[in-house]
């Protein structure tokens, strides 16, 4: 590149760069861009009670945090908190509670502001939760029954559920206890504590470490790029798979009922 055409890039640049400082400036005075909000202000959006029998909760958010909490009476709460800009319900239909949050999906860095869903649900009351965010955290910390969780751009925390799918495509996923987990991140590591039937995992770039699992139903643990570590496991054939890593199993019964098969493409596989 000669002489003139490095001050002829230099230049659009600079005006590019001008251009660019001028409209956020101008976004930030007169608040009417609508990808971002610069006040940092967050408002509650949404406050409702629910009394009914309700035995499904579905939420779909975009660019949200959501937390399903333990309730302090027998009803159940919905808080959604967010930009003015964003629109936010929540309806019945027959057994179902349906919430939802739509707004901004591009921030580029600058949403300041406090983006949620709270969903309290009463403390002996067991529902059917589905939830799918684009982008935000899952957390629930209130034991229930069956949990599918999806989620493009987030990490996800679960308590004590009975069966579980989730699936996320960037983040981390632990999970404290579960019955039935199907459980799978394209990048990020998968944590469970304790599993009392079966799993299905798949990782594709990121571990998979178990604490404790009594294996009921044959189970399968995939990953591309990452280790594997089950520090407890009941009796149990264990069948190993990999092209690039270490294996190194112990207490493998070959005339147990039931299998568990790993395999990883380059990663270590442990078991104690």
């Amino acid at each position: 590149m000669n002489k003139s055409m490095k001050i002829v890039m230099i230049i659009i640049l600079l005006i590019l760069a001008i251009l660019v400082t001028s409209f956020m400036i101008y976004a930030l005075i007169n608040n009417k861009n609508p990808f971002w909000d610069f006040s940092g202000q967050s408002v509650l959006l949404l406050d409702q009670t629910y009394e009914k029998d309700i035995k499904n909760i579905n939420i779909e958010a975009v660019s949200a945090d959501i937390y399903i909490k333990e309730a302090e009476d027998e009803q159940i709460h919905v808080l959604i908190y967010g930009s003015e800009k964003e629109n936010a319900e929540s309806t019945i239909d027959g057994e179902s509670l349906n919430i939802s949050k739509k707004g901004k999906i591009f921030c580029f860095g600058f949403c300041f502001q406090k983006t949620e869903i709270i969903v309290y649900i009463p403390k002996n009351k067991k529902l059917n939760l589905n939830i799918k965010t684009i982008s935000g955290n899952v957390e629930i910390s209130s034991n229930q029954a069956n949990v599918e969780i999806k989620t493009t751009s987030g990490d996800i925390k679960t308590e004590e559920i009975k069966d579980a799918k989730i699936t996320t495509t960037s983040g981390d996923i632990l999970v404290t206890k579960a019955n039935k987990l199907e459980v799978g991140t394209t990048s990020g590591s998968i944590n469970v504590d304790k599993i009392e039937n079966s799993i299905e995992a798949k990782s594709v770039s990121g571990d998979i470490k178990i604490n404790s699992f009594e294996i009921k139903e044959n189970s399968h643990i995939k990953t591309v790029s990452g280790d594997v570590l089950i520090n407890e496991i009941s009796d149990v054939f264990i069948e190993t798979s990999t092209t690039s890593g270490d294996v190194n199993v112990s207490n493998n019964n070959q005339k147990s009922s039931q299998t568990l098969t790993i395999r990883t493409t380059s990663g270590d596989i442990r078991t104690r």
